[in-house]
């Protein structure tokens, strides 16, 4: 009961600090200029949701979960920030035009937010698989690591992506150790939210077939037949199903027009990934993530590679998982 309280504590004061500096310097640019340039798209489309009266994004380089969780902050907090017209739409139309950066805060607290519950998923994660110490831990250099944080400072979807992101592996170890439909379901309901928040989250998702293969070939499972068929016959149990399932329907529910305006995202995904590919090509050499990694992070950014390192060779259940 004692160390449970003590780990309580260690976490609230790691995500408190966390949250701090997710808050410090919030308002930078404001209000001549949002930070950074994908934001001012982020925060035209969400500004046309109240304008054209409509949930369809103007704004195609990224899904809009984040711009419809932002939209309904900014629908709630107006009732007390927003001008006051007899209509709370026609208020936030014309808050729209006077003070269009403001949405831009209301995105990036909303982000400093997100981040600090990845902080705490992050914890209940390490606490799962390697006890109180290495959840507190992982907690600590997540809370201080330069990228979550410069992140977090954004109108942008990386820190919602994140979170759930952190959901999903942490569903995704809850079934692996214990295999109940509830974290089967809840781990593809993350899966479907990291995609519907932006298209890179969606390797996440692997996680979770990861978990199912790693438990159904855990020793007492006894199956009979070929690897291979040992492995169809996993990969088409019920409870997989339903996680693939759950995880397509939550990413329609968080980003409907991904599939109804799917010509739009495509082509604007066709543009960056042309132009990507030869930026990349000409000044970006093979080893670039490695560098990014410890040139971002510096110690934190060693430990991680090293960690990686470590579990290609330990290779563990969640090596593999994660």
């Amino acid at each position: 009961m004692l160390a449970g309280r003590k780990a309580a504590a260690g976490i609230a004061a790691i995500a408190t600090g966390g949250l701090v500096l997710r808050l410090w310097g919030l308002g930078q640019g404001y209000p001549d200029f949002y930070g950074h340039v994908d934001e001012i798209g982020v925060a035209a489309s969400i500004w046309n949701f109240f304008r054209a009266g409509t949930f369809e994004p103007t704004e195609f380089t990224y899904p809009a979960l984040y711009s419809y969780l932002v939209a309904g902050f900014v629908w709630l907090s107006g009732w007390w920030t927003g001008p006051a017209l007899g209509n709370h739409r026609e208020s936030l139309v014309l808050l729209s035009y006077l003070d269009p950066a403001q949405v831009a805060l209301a995105g990036r607290v909303w982000s400093a937010v997100a981040s600090t519950l990845t902080v705490a998923i992050t914890f209940l994660l390490g606490r799962r698989a390697g006890g109180s110490g290495v959840g507190l831990a992982a907690a600590s250099f997540f809370a201080v690591a330069t990228v979550p944080v410069v992140q977090a400072h954004r109108a942008l979807p990386d820190s919602t992506m994140a979170m759930f992101a952190a959901l999903c592996f942490l569903f995704s170890w809850r079934l692996y150790e214990h295999g109940r439909w509830r974290d089967y379901l809840v781990a593809g309901v993350a899966a479907g939210l990291v995609v519907a928040s932006k298209y890179n989250g969606a390797f996440t998702a692997l996680a979770i077939p990861a978990a199912h293969l790693l438990r159904s070939s855990r020793p007492g499972h006894k199956e009979t037949g070929s690897v291979a068929l040992q492995t169809a016959r996993a990969l088409l149990s019920p409870r997989l199903c339903a996680a693939v399932c759950v995880a397509f329907a939550a990413l329609f529910a968080g980003s409907p027009y991904l599939i109804l305006s799917s010509g739009k995202y495509l082509g604007v995904a066709a543009y960056q990934v042309s132009s990507l590919d030869f930026s990349m090509g000409q000044v970006q050499p093979w080893w670039w993530i490695v560098e990014g990694i410890l040139l971002g992070e510096k110690v934190i950014g060693g430990a991680m590679l090293a960690g990686l390192v470590l579990a290609v060779v330990r290779r563990r259940s969640l090596d593999w998982l994660l």
